[in-house]
Protein backbone atom coordinates (compact mmCIF):
# COMPACT_ATOMS: atom_id res chain seq x y z
CA UNK A 1 0.00 0.00 0.00
CA UNK A 2 2.69 2.24 0.63
CA UNK A 3 4.56 2.00 -2.76
CA UNK A 4 0.83 2.61 -4.12
CA UNK A 5 0.08 5.62 -2.19
CA UNK A 6 3.68 7.01 -3.01
CA UNK A 7 2.74 6.28 -6.75
CA UNK A 8 -0.09 8.24 -6.47
CA UNK A 9 2.17 11.51 -4.95
CA UNK A 10 3.47 11.38 -8.42
CA UNK A 11 0.09 11.42 -10.19
CA UNK A 12 -0.91 14.13 -8.24
CA UNK A 13 2.12 16.17 -9.18
CA UNK A 14 1.72 15.29 -12.55
CA UNK A 15 -1.85 16.85 -12.35
CA UNK A 16 -0.83 20.09 -10.22
CA UNK A 17 1.33 21.16 -13.24
CA UNK A 18 -0.57 20.50 -15.64
CA UNK A 19 -2.96 23.22 -13.86
CA UNK A 20 0.03 25.37 -12.78
CA UNK A 21 2.49 25.86 -16.12
CA UNK A 22 1.27 27.81 -18.79
CA UNK A 23 1.53 25.85 -21.78
CA UNK A 24 1.07 22.81 -20.28
CA UNK A 25 -3.20 24.28 -18.66
CA UNK A 26 -3.73 24.53 -22.28
CA UNK A 27 -3.73 20.98 -23.30
CA UNK A 28 -5.53 19.72 -19.61
CA UNK A 29 -8.30 22.62 -19.83
CA UNK A 30 -9.85 20.79 -22.43
CA UNK A 31 -10.58 18.07 -19.85
CA UNK A 32 -11.99 20.64 -17.68
CA UNK A 33 -14.29 22.31 -20.53
CA UNK A 34 -17.02 19.92 -19.97
CA UNK A 35 -19.64 21.64 -19.04
CA UNK A 36 -22.18 18.74 -17.57
CA UNK A 37 -20.16 16.12 -16.04
CA UNK A 38 -21.11 12.81 -17.12
CA UNK A 39 -19.46 9.19 -16.81
CA UNK A 40 -17.79 9.94 -20.39
CA UNK A 41 -16.17 13.69 -18.93
CA UNK A 42 -13.15 11.75 -17.73
CA UNK A 43 -12.72 10.49 -21.65
CA UNK A 44 -11.97 14.16 -22.51
CA UNK A 45 -8.60 14.49 -22.48
CA UNK A 46 -5.82 15.86 -24.72
CA UNK A 47 -3.24 12.95 -25.74
CA UNK A 48 -0.30 15.43 -24.54
CA UNK A 49 -2.05 15.40 -20.87
CA UNK A 50 -3.03 11.58 -21.04
CA UNK A 51 1.15 10.77 -22.31
CA UNK A 52 2.80 13.09 -19.49
CA UNK A 53 -0.11 11.58 -16.75
CA UNK A 54 0.25 8.34 -17.32
CA UNK A 55 3.91 8.68 -17.22
CA UNK A 56 4.27 10.28 -13.95
CA UNK A 57 2.40 7.37 -12.94
CA UNK A 58 3.53 4.01 -14.88
CA UNK A 59 7.24 4.47 -15.00
CA UNK A 60 7.24 5.01 -10.38
CA UNK A 61 6.01 1.39 -11.08
CA UNK A 62 8.22 -0.05 -13.69
CA UNK A 63 11.25 1.71 -11.65
CA UNK A 64 9.68 -0.26 -8.49
CA UNK A 65 9.98 -3.26 -10.48
CA UNK A 66 6.06 -3.71 -10.34
CA UNK A 67 4.41 -7.52 -12.31
CA UNK A 68 3.25 -7.31 -15.39
CA UNK A 69 -0.48 -8.07 -13.40
CA UNK A 70 0.03 -5.05 -11.02
CA UNK A 71 -0.14 -2.53 -14.41
CA UNK A 72 -2.79 -4.60 -15.62
CA UNK A 73 -5.08 -4.37 -12.41
CA UNK A 74 -4.00 -0.67 -12.01
CA UNK A 75 -5.27 0.05 -15.79
CA UNK A 76 -8.45 -1.81 -14.63
CA UNK A 77 -8.91 0.41 -11.31
CA UNK A 78 -7.90 3.73 -12.89
CA UNK A 79 -10.42 3.36 -15.87
CA UNK A 80 -13.19 2.22 -13.47
CA UNK A 81 -12.53 5.04 -11.26
CA UNK A 82 -12.04 7.68 -13.48
CA UNK A 83 -15.86 6.60 -14.55
CA UNK A 84 -17.38 7.26 -11.08
CA UNK A 85 -15.71 10.23 -10.25
CA UNK A 86 -16.99 12.49 -13.35
CA UNK A 87 -20.18 10.94 -13.20
CA UNK A 88 -23.20 12.52 -12.89
CA UNK A 89 -24.22 10.99 -9.57
CA UNK A 90 -25.17 12.54 -6.09
CA UNK A 91 -24.71 9.50 -4.46
CA UNK A 92 -23.57 9.88 -0.71
CA UNK A 93 -20.25 7.91 -0.11
CA UNK A 94 -20.20 8.84 3.60
CA UNK A 95 -17.29 7.74 5.56
CA UNK A 96 -15.38 6.49 2.09
CA UNK A 97 -15.20 10.21 0.66
CA UNK A 98 -12.63 10.70 3.05
CA UNK A 99 -10.71 7.69 2.34
CA UNK A 100 -10.61 7.85 -1.49
CA UNK A 101 -12.07 10.47 -4.58
CA UNK A 102 -15.58 10.57 -5.07
CA UNK A 103 -17.35 12.25 -7.86
CA UNK A 104 -18.53 15.09 -5.62
CA UNK A 105 -14.98 15.46 -4.36
CA UNK A 106 -13.69 15.67 -8.25
CA UNK A 107 -16.87 17.94 -9.27
CA UNK A 108 -15.05 20.77 -6.60
CA UNK A 109 -12.19 20.28 -8.99
CA UNK A 110 -13.58 21.14 -11.81
CA UNK A 111 -16.16 23.36 -10.78
CA UNK A 112 -16.87 26.52 -12.50
CA UNK A 113 -16.57 28.82 -9.40
CA UNK A 114 -12.90 30.29 -9.21
CA UNK A 115 -12.78 31.18 -5.47
CA UNK A 116 -12.34 27.05 -5.54
CA UNK A 117 -10.18 26.58 -8.32
CA UNK A 118 -6.71 25.18 -7.56
CA UNK A 119 -8.18 22.32 -4.88
CA UNK A 120 -8.34 18.77 -5.04
CA UNK A 121 -5.90 17.24 -7.19
CA UNK A 122 -5.51 14.03 -6.18
CA UNK A 123 -6.75 11.13 -8.70
CA UNK A 124 -7.41 8.65 -5.70
CA UNK A 125 -6.49 9.35 -2.05
CA UNK A 126 -8.01 13.30 -0.60
CA UNK A 127 -5.03 12.92 2.03
CA UNK A 128 -2.59 13.78 -0.50
CA UNK A 129 -4.40 16.84 -1.11
CA UNK A 130 -4.58 17.67 2.62
CA UNK A 131 -1.11 16.77 2.88
CA UNK A 132 -0.47 19.97 0.38
CA UNK A 133 -3.23 22.44 1.22
CA UNK A 134 -5.36 21.70 -1.80
CA UNK A 135 -8.15 19.74 0.06
CA UNK A 136 -11.52 21.20 -0.15
CA UNK A 137 -14.91 18.74 0.78
CA UNK A 138 -17.70 20.97 1.99
CA UNK A 139 -19.84 18.67 3.30
CA UNK A 140 -22.35 17.17 1.38
CA UNK A 141 -22.57 20.32 -1.12
CA UNK A 142 -22.06 20.32 -4.68
CA UNK A 143 -20.65 23.14 -6.75
CA UNK A 144 -23.42 25.08 -8.85
CA UNK A 145 -21.58 23.74 -12.03
CA UNK A 146 -18.41 22.75 -13.91
CA UNK A 147 -16.30 23.87 -17.14
CA UNK A 148 -14.26 27.15 -17.68
CA UNK A 149 -15.45 30.73 -17.37
CA UNK A 150 -12.66 32.19 -19.21
CA UNK A 151 -11.97 30.13 -22.57
CA UNK A 152 -13.65 28.95 -25.70
CA UNK A 153 -12.48 25.81 -27.63
CA UNK A 154 -13.62 24.80 -31.02
CA UNK A 155 -16.03 21.83 -31.64
CA UNK A 156 -14.22 18.25 -32.73
CA UNK A 157 -11.48 15.56 -31.47
CA UNK A 158 -9.44 17.00 -34.77
CA UNK A 159 -10.00 20.46 -33.96
CA UNK A 160 -9.49 20.16 -30.03
CA UNK A 161 -6.29 18.09 -30.51
CA UNK A 162 -4.91 21.04 -32.65
CA UNK A 163 -5.96 23.86 -30.75
CA UNK A 164 -3.83 23.84 -27.63
CA UNK A 165 -0.35 23.45 -29.78
CA UNK A 166 -1.76 26.79 -32.25
CA UNK A 167 -3.99 29.22 -29.87
CA UNK A 168 -4.24 29.80 -26.39
CA UNK A 169 -8.26 28.87 -25.31
CA UNK A 170 -8.47 31.56 -23.38
CA UNK A 171 -9.96 35.41 -24.35
CA UNK A 172 -7.88 37.45 -24.83
CA UNK A 173 -4.98 35.70 -24.79
CA UNK A 174 -4.37 36.17 -21.06
CA UNK A 175 -0.94 36.10 -19.16
CA UNK A 176 -1.01 33.51 -16.79
CA UNK A 177 -0.96 36.42 -13.81
CA UNK A 178 -3.93 38.04 -14.81
CA UNK A 179 -6.31 34.91 -14.89
CA UNK A 180 -7.95 32.93 -12.26
CA UNK A 181 -5.41 30.25 -10.60
CA UNK A 182 -7.25 27.04 -11.91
Amino acid sequence: MACFSGHRFFQYWAHRIFHSHYFLWRFHSIHHSTENMDWLAGSRTHFIDIFFTRSMSYIPLYVLGFSTLTFHVYIVFIAIHAVLIHANTSINFGFLKYVITTPQYHHWHHCKEPEHYGKNFAVVFPFIDKLFGTYYLPGNEWPKGTGLIEASFPKGFLKQFVFPFVKNPFKNDLLPEERSER
